[in-house]
């Protein structure tokens, strides 16, 4: 990214490629929501797969792997820590001793009101001085892109 004057070149040129907005953008989200979740000895690869098991508890590894976009493995360090933080617990269900299924603690449980109202601000905090109708304009534009990548 290019600097005029100190403003980056994607604020000042309209013909910057949108990719690289888009780029941007996801990794300012994610910058500023990683400040915030440190605060409370949580990474973001951690985000993801606690947002996935407040969803849905007694899922494999494999599951969360999915649902997330991590690789196995990362999800498999990821599960190990968040188990010696005493947030999930892991068991096998019904015999099964292939497959380690993924519950949630009452402290994993509890952490969801503490990092959601984290999320919202970064989102707040993202949105602020754009109307309504800009912030739906784009959801439908990047909803349309993510569909024509998709297929």
């Amino acid at each position: 990214m290019q600097e005029k004057e100190g403003v980056a070149k994607h604020v000042t040129a309209p013909e910057y490629r949108l990719a690289h907005i888009v780029r941007d953008a996801g990794r300012l989200y994610m910058r500023a929501l990683q400040k915030r979740l440190e605060l409370h000895n949580i990474s973001f690869g951690h985000w993801a797969i606690l947002r996935v098991l407040w969803e849905e508890q007694g899922i494999t590894q494999k599951d969360i792997s999915l649902r997330t976009g991590l690789m196995e493995p990362t999800v498999h360090q990821a599960l190990v820590n968040l188990e010696h933080q005493n947030i999930i617990q892991r068991e096998r269900v019904n015999g099964n001793l292939k497959k380690w299924h993924v519950f949630l603690t009452s402290n994993g449980k509890q952490l969801r009101n503490k990092l959601e109202p984290l999320a919202l601000e970064v989102n707040q905090l993202a949105e602020t001085d754009i109307s309504e109708k800009d912030l739906e304009i784009t959801r439908k534009v990047l909803l349309k892109i993510v569909n024509n990548l998709e297929n």
